[in-house]
């Protein structure tokens, strides 16, 4: 078992939770800890879709079953038949297939999990969150910090180009934009008592 990554394993048990269901996915997790597979499990983020959390999210060789709120006794069934090397399907919402070695959420055409686009969220409910491997399989591109350390002066010269700022006020970009242009910006400001 694996709390620390997750991406790329042909066979494993995703537990998707947000705030609001934490201690129920907390629950499923010991569930599965207490059978002691030999499954690669792993608690994800949130999907976004609150209503079915703590979602399940089955996979075996690029096939992905996705459990809503499953019972602690369906977890049991759905570890044993993946231990055994086969994808359980009763009860479930979703069946996807997809690439055996994605790093996003492989997303159903239909239901809640179908809507929108998944650009910038594409790993929430898929991969471990503090996860720099899981991360990295996300992405087309290696981090920004293993490439800085191969060509630091291209990445510098891309953020200094970008016109990138800190995080805080947005105003100052507002500032720097106007001197660029050379209008002047006026700015109100409210005071509260």
């Amino acid at each position: 078992m694996a709390d620390d990554r997750i991406a790329g394993e042909p066979t494993a048990v995703r537990v998707s939770t947000g705030s609001e269901n934490h201690q129920q996915g907390q629950e499923l997790l010991s569930v599965i800890h207490e059978y002691n597979t030999s499954v690669e499990v792993a608690e994800v983020g949130s999907t976004g879709c609150v209503g079915l959390e703590p979602l399940v999210l089955a996979t075996v060789e690029g096939k992905t079953a996705f459990f809503s709120h499953p019972t602690a006794d369906h977890v049991k069934t759905i570890v044993r038949d993946l231990d055994d090397g086969s994808l359980p399907t009763d009860d479930a919402v979703a069946v996807v297939e997809h690439d055996s070695d994605t790093g996003t959420l492989p997303t159903p055409e239909e239901g809640p999990l179908g809507v929108g686009s998944r650009r910038a969220l594409g790993s929430c409910g898929w991969s471990v969150p503090a996860s720099i491997e899981d991360y990295s399989v996300s992405r087309d591109t290696g981090l920004l910090t293993e490439r800085a350390i191969d060509d630091p002066e291209s990445i510098h010269e891309q953020v200094t180009s970008s016109d990138l700022r800190g995080r805080g006020r947005g105003d100052a970009v507002a500032i720097h934009r106007s001197q660029k242009s050379g209008k002047q910006c006026t700015r109100r400001r409210v005071i509260l008592s």
